[in-house]
């Protein structure tokens, strides 16, 4: 079975440019600390705005990011070489992710995987993870719902440590910090398998 893994702030850096178009739109700088929950609404009201404009301003800025932004992100370190050299080792990957299913979100998305040397016929868009993760060995994400579906449907998960989901728990969920943790994760889980 295949390794199923997220692509935003799991092998692209999305995080920071998420930040730069919110400071680019209301003038207000966040840091990742910043960011508490999934929701980046609730940093730009923890700064002031209020629940209106904060949403507002989260909207636009994910319109922008997946219809224009979404080709302008640097990859993680050490996210592409890791899973190109574990495909070169026989492990098949599939880059699932939430983003919207539009054309244009869909061909830059494309466009970037295969600038980055992954094959988009790898690319998965699906919002709802946990329906496809009985098909997988293991998912790596960033997402606590995510993270806590796909563990309760009862597929290992390997959380990438992020502020928005320090409080996400579970027995089959493994809290992993870099590409190199996840490589060591990833060739221990296949041989207990």
């Amino acid at each position: 079975m295949p390794i199923a893994v997220d692509l935003d702030n799991v092998i692209a850096g999305t995080d920071s440019k998420i930040r730069h178009i919110i400071l680019s739109l209301c003038g207000i700088p966040l840091l990742q600390s910043d960011i508490q929950s999934w929701e980046y609404a609730d940093a730009l009201i923890a700064k002031g705005v209020d629940v209106t404009s904060a949403k507002a301003i989260i909207k636009q800025t994910f319109e922008r990011f997946h219809e224009v932004e979404c080709t302008n992100v640097e990859p993680i370190d050490g996210a592409i070489p890791t899973i190109l050299n574990l495909s070169e080792a026989g492990i098949e990957f599939v880059v699932v992710t939430g983003r919207p299913k539009t054309t244009r979100c869909e061909e830059l998305t494309k466009e970037w995987l295969r600038k980055c040397s992954i094959p988009d016929s790898w690319l998965i868009m699906q919002e709802r993870k946990a329906e496809f993760s009985s098909n997988w060995s293991i998912l790596i994400d960033d997402a606590p719902h995510h993270a806590n579906e796909v563990a309760a449907a009862g597929t290992r998960v390997l959380l990438f440590d992020y502020p928005w989901n320090r409080s996400t728990y579970h027995a089959l969920i493994r809290r992993v910090s870099s590409w190199c943790e996840i490589k060591s994760c990833v060739l221990e889980l296949r041989m207990t398998q």
